[in-house]
């Protein structure tokens, strides 16, 4: 509990928030005007309302996207090479 209360303590007079947000922590931080979430998107979460058009949310979409696609092309290569040598 001594964690959850230091979260509301530092978020009082924050901007930014960075990460997972609830309902609570909008309410408490009172000068919050951009929120920074980890994930690509919002997908199976329901974030709580924004009650203050003057505040900004962006997701983490595309922050990885050529970490991905350096991994994927590789795979791929090797999965061409595996289905070759099952053909054969």
């Amino acid at each position: 509990m001594a964690e959850k209360e230091n979260v509301f303590t530092a978020i009082a007079d924050a901007d930014i928030c960075f990460g997972v947000y609830s309902s609570e922590i909008i309410d408490t931080a009172k000068n919050l005007r951009w929120i920074q979430t980890t994930s690509a998107g919002m997908d199976g979460r329901h974030p709580p309302p924004i009650p203050n058009e003057n505040i900004i949310v962006i997701n983490a979409s595309g922050v990885y996207a050529s970490q991905v696609s350096e991994h994927a092309l590789p795979l791929s290569r090797r999965n061409s090479n595996v289905a070759q040598t099952n053909r054969n």
